[in-house]
């Protein structure tokens, strides 16, 4: 995809991840702890039908996309977490 057909965001908003990991409070603590100065909200969504994988969905207000780019690198630094989407 080239530039011209990226869509454009306006900053600041309000950026939403889905974390699907193995650990409940362990992505959470871990969220807690390195979104502490930033305004986020944690909610908590499914589970797979065998138990193994949680999702945890984030919204963080980010001020760019340089910002946007660090929450999901240290999301995705979190021990047991799989996937970020």
């Amino acid at each position: 995809m080239t530039d011209r057909n990226k869509a454009e965001i306006i900053y600041p908003c309000r950026w939403s991840y889905r974390v699907i990991g193995s650990d409940e409070s362990v992505i959470s603590t871990t969220i807690h702890k390195v979104l502490k100065s930033m305004r986020y909200e944690i909610s908590f969504g499914n589970k797979s039908s065998g138990g193994k994988y949680v999702s945890v969905n984030v919204e963080v207000d980010v001020a760019s996309e340089s910002e946007r780019n660090t929450v999901f690198s240290l999301l995705k630094e979190i021990p047991t977490v799989k996937m970020i989407v």
